[in-house]
Formats: structure tokens, C-alpha cells, sequence
């Protein structure tokens, strides 16, 4: 009988793509080790093969921890699946509840809604800490064990905006959806909230793939033999691999021009029509 293989996935919160990403494995007869920072989040994970385990991935311990007890358990991993992460501070919870997304996975990590300025160092650090130190922190602890054995798959997950970056999203790839996002009362660009909002909102056009389908997707690609380096899929993702051949200066002054119209301006249009 073939060894079962053993997967890790990081942000499993009820209705994110991690989530969806721990349906499609476990359908696949994966044993699937579920994690996110409550173990509430998850509770509609129901599967033999799932065993659900808190995990904070800012927290060096608890990465350290979990791959531990993974380790004790099963001898080795097969798969890492870097999705945990979030839109801002203390907005997790709206990115958890969004069903379908428009995003393209890339293997890049992106950054936060709203004017860069208006976001603290220590804002920025943890935005960095969730999204990207996390995925170190995950990597460190893993690859050991599975240089090990000579194998093993490591998924990042991302967004397109860290090869195409996009107004508003210095900080985060803010197009997933942010529902309670508001500017500081003292920020300097609020003419520009309602294309702030216009960015959040075209991620939720009748094209966003729906996040099961995005597992399907890329459990497919990473479960072949020689799987790539690089899955770029989504709801624009057509658009997205056109503009990849347009010069950079081009691409930047298309993309601004739709989405930094002081809100003054943008009634002045509206009136005209």
C-alpha cells in the first residue's frame, strides 16, 4: 500500500479559499492537518481524514509546535500550503466570510487597502508579519523534514498585485474585499475613498472564480509530478497575462486613470452623461 500523503494548510477559517483548499485534499484521500488561529473558524470541516489544530502563524512557538506534532504523528509532510494572511489588522474576519474571489496566485506575497501614508510602521510590520514572515516561519520549520526525504511541494498563495500593483493597495491586494474599510478621518485623499471602494468592488464582478473553484484549480496543478513554479488563474486573469506584455509605464497610467479620479471630477463626468 503507497504511504499517505500529509498535508499542512495554513488559513483553513470557514469560507476562505483554505477552507475550500481542505475540502478538495480531503476528497483527494489526503490526510490534512487544518490550522488557523481558532479552532471555531473551522468548525464546519468535517472529515476522518482532518485533524484541526490552532495556529497562529506570527508565532514562532506555534509553527514550531504544529510541524512538531505533525511530525510525531505522521513521520513527515508531503505538502505545505502557505494561504494564511490578511487585508489589515483586525480584518481578518472579512476576508474569512468572503465567498468567491478575483485573484490570480501567484508565488509573491502583496500588501494593504488604502493610501500608504495613512498606515503606521507598526501597522505595515504586522500586515509583513502575517503575509510574508509567516511564510518563512512555515518554510524554516518544513523543509528540513522534507530534505529529508528528498521531496515534498511547498504552495504559496498571493495575488496578482505583486506583479501588477494596483492603486490603493500599497499595503494589502485590498481587491478581495474589505467590507467595514474606511479612511482616517485625518487622511488627505478622501476625494479619492469612492475609487478606494471601486477598487474593492471590482473584485466581485459576475467573472470572480468562486474559491472552490480556485482549489480545484490549484490542487490539480500541484498534485502533478512535475508541478509549476508558477500558477497565475482567476476571474482576470486573461487581462492580467495582456498587460504582462505592455510596457510598465503603459500598464501604471491604464490602471491609475481608472482608479484616482478625485470624487469632484468624477461628478462632473457623471453629469455630463
Amino acid at each position: 500500500m503507497s504511504e499517505k500523503k500529509i498535508v499542512l494548510v495554513t488559513g483553513c477559517s470557514q469560507g476562505g479559499i483554505g477552507f475550500a483548499l481542505c475540502e478538495k485534499l480531503g476528497a483527494h484521500g489526503f490526510t490534512v492537518y487544518c490550522t488557523a488561529r481558532s479552532l471555531d473558524s473551522m468548525k464546519d470541516l468535517d472529515h476522518p481524514n482532518f485533524t484541526k489544530l490552532t495556529l497562529d502563524v506570527t508565532d514562532d512557538v506555534q509553527v514550531g509546535s504544529v510541524v512538531s506534532t505533525i511530525i510525531a504523528a505522521e513521520g513527515h509532510i508531503d505538502f505545505l500550503i502557505n494561504n494564511a494572511g490578511v487585508l489589515a489588522p483586525g480584518s481578518s474576519a472579512a476576508l474569512h466570510h468572503q465567498k468567491s474571489y478575483d485573484v490570480s496566485v501567484l508565488i509573491k506575497c502583496s500588501s494593504a487597502i488604502g493610501p500608504v501614508i495613512d498606515w503606521t510602521a507598526e501597522e505595515m510590520k504586522a500586515v509583513f508579519d502575517a503575509n510574508v514572515f509567516s511564510i518563512l516561519r512555515l518554510c524554516r520549520a518544513v523543509i528540513p523534514h522534507m530534505a529529508k526525504r528528498k521531496q515534498g511541494t511547498i504552495v504559496n498563495m498571493g495575488s496578482v498585485v505583486g506583479e501588477f500593483p494596483t492603486p490603493w493597495t500599497g499595503i494589502y491586494d485590498a481587491s478581495k474585499a474589505a467590507d467595514n474599510y474606511e479612511l482616517p478621518p485625518n487622511s488627505i485623499y478622501g476625494t479619492f475613498f469612492h475609487n478606494i471602494r471601486q477598487q474593492l468592488e471590482a473584485s466581485r464582478g459576475p467573472d470572480a472564480i468562486p474559491t472552490d473553484a480556485l482549489a480545484e484549480v490549484i490542487i490539480s496543478k500541484a498534485l502533478r509530478h512535475n508541478p509549476p513554479a508558477y500558477i497565475l488563474t482567476g476571474g482576470k486573469a486573461g487581462m492580467f497575462r495582456v498587460f504582462a506584455f505592455l510596457p510598465q509605464s503603459w500598464y501604471l497610467s491604464i490602471i491609475w486613470n481608472m482608479f484616482s479620479k478625485p470624487e469632484e471630477k468624477s461628478k462632473r463626468l457623471d453629469d455630463t452623461f
